[in-house]
């Protein structure tokens, strides 16, 4: 983006990268990155499976660890500025075969958000079933794995899940091996009975920590907690969750209020409850703090991140990551030293993180990440099983609703293109609300673009019969 004479961008690729070995690993030197914003960092990493350190803006070398397992590497450099990571710059490959000390582990992190219940695969997202089959790729390569979701793996999702419940999900989540999730305004599109139920059927574990209760949440067997802690490949880790404060706005009234008890569950705009998790979790000795909040980046302005993503980083203190949702927007950088990153919505994309702990202080001392899109998982074979349970729901929706009622003429959007596609008035945003009009006897209504969550016809939904013949999606 240009002001004036300046133009904002994130940095160009390092250049004259090299590597050496040396005492304590290999030696990477590159040459500075002028950049607006300017350069605050920079990640030096050599893929999956490698201990990325983060360095300051000033430095052109640093020292990458060597874990258990590596051999032949591939030394690289991204710049990192406050609008993202710069293409890496990259050294000769360099043979590390044995030069491990011990003192370093890795730690992978597979994310997503808003998954929306996009267990069908699409043109436009991946599929659980395909999903599922990266992440056991990603597992095998780097058995230190964790996987988690910023919220919203349902409601406002297509009818093969939204048709029973949001169920087919959550079983589709659990084959998929999700660890840990928080939750987002959408998991209350329901009232709190069925997030109990949903909160049960889990196999993953539920984590908020900027509700004033979490009582509502207890099903019968499981419940949400304000900290979950587990352990990889020897490292500990804390993971803190919160929603947006929004929620109460986009749901329904009484969605928040547990019948049983009259209590309605308050979710606050501070982070003085997640700053207490952090805290916790530092106190039972996490190497590593991961919060998982729904809340998102929204935009770059004359060289500053804007979000609500970006307030509340700042705002925290002892968090490693912080992974966003909500906007549905692809984010990466670093806000003082935490690593922040987001990823577009309905299974569209991952971030794949290689986490660096330093063994002996518990500290992380760099995280570097890549966006792993539908494009970067063509020719991935299906997982078998989840593929199963997705074609099981799938026949039994088409029962349902792969009924011809009508027809179009079209293809016709949601809203304008991205990242405007919910602005603006179209048609079929004023055939739906003329639908609500006519409903409820009224002389006016309006419909925002989140409402209308597909195109007619529906990119997200593939009918089991092929006719009638449907005009080909609009890829955004």
């Amino acid at each position: 983006m240009a002001t004036g004479s300046t133009t904002y961008a994130i940095p160009a690729a390092p250049g004259n990268v090299s590597a050496r070995l040396a005492p304590g690993g290999v030696r990477v030197t590159w040459a500075p990155v002028t950049a607006h914003p300017p350069v605050r960092h920079y990640s030096v990493h050599a893929g999956q499976g490698s201990c990325p350190v983060l360095v300051p803006a000033g430095s052109t070398s640093a020292v990458l660890p060597v874990v258990e397992g590596q051999g032949l590497i591939e030394p690289r450099v991204e710049a990192v500025n406050a609008y993202g990571f710069s293409p890496a710059g990259v050294a000769p490959s360099i043979d590390v075969t044995g030069r491990a000390t011990g003192r370093y582990a890795n730690v992978q992190v597979l994310q997503l958000s808003d998954f929306h219940g996009a267990i069908q695969a699409t043109p436009t997202a991946a599929g659980a079933a395909v999903l599922a089959a990266a992440w056991k790729q990603d597992r095998a390569r780097v058995p230190a794995t964790l996987i988690v979701s910023s919220g919203d793996n349902i409601g406002g999702a297509p009818p093969v899940s939204a048709s029973f419940e949001e169920f087919p999900t959550v079983e589709a989540l659990n084959l998929m091996g999700l660890d840990v999730s928080t939750f987002g305004n959408h998991e209350h599109d329901r009232p709190l009975e069925h997030v109990r139920r949903v909160v049960d059927a889990s196999a993953f574990q539920w984590v908020v920590s900027n509700y004033s209760t979490l009582a509502p949440l207890a099903g019968q067997q499981k419940s949400a907690r304000s900290l979950v802690m587990l352990r990889r490949g020897g490292v500990s880790i804390g993971v803190v969750g919160m929603n947006t404060e929004d929620t109460p706005e986009v749901v329904a009234p009484g969605n928040l209020t547990d019948p049983r008890s009259d209590t309605t569950i308050a979710i606050s705009p501070s982070v003085r409850g997640v700053q207490s998790a952090i805290d916790r979790a530092r106190a039972r000795g996490a190497d590593i703090v991961i919060v998982l909040a729904h809340q998102g980046w929204s935009r770059n302005v004359d060289g500053r991140p804007e979000g609500r993503l970006v307030d509340l980083t700042r705002q925290l203190r002892g968090e490693d990551i912080i992974y966003g949702g909500h906007t549905h927007q692809q984010f990466m950088s670093y806000i003082q030293r935490t690593f922040v990153a987001q990823v577009p919505n309905s299974g569209a994309e991952y971030t794949r993180t290689q986490v660096c702990v330093d063994t002996r202080t518990g500290r992380v001392v760099g995280a570097d990440t890549e966006g792993v899109s539908t494009r970067d998982m063509a020719g991935i074979a299906p997982d078998p099983r989840v593929q199963a349970l997705v074609d099981d729901y799938v026949n039994r929706a088409s029962a349902l609703l792969d009924v011809r009622i009508g027809q179009v003429s079209g293809v016709f959007p949601r809203g304008g293109e991205p990242p405007v596609e919910r602005s603006g008035e179209t048609p079929m945003g004023t055939f739906a609300a003329e639908a609500v009009r006519r409903t409820y006897g009224t002389q006016l209504a309006f419909l925002n673009g989140g409402g209308l969550r597909g195109t007619l016809p529906a990119r997200q939904e593939a009918p089991a019969r092929p006719t009638p013949v449907r005009p080909p999606p609009r890829l955004f």
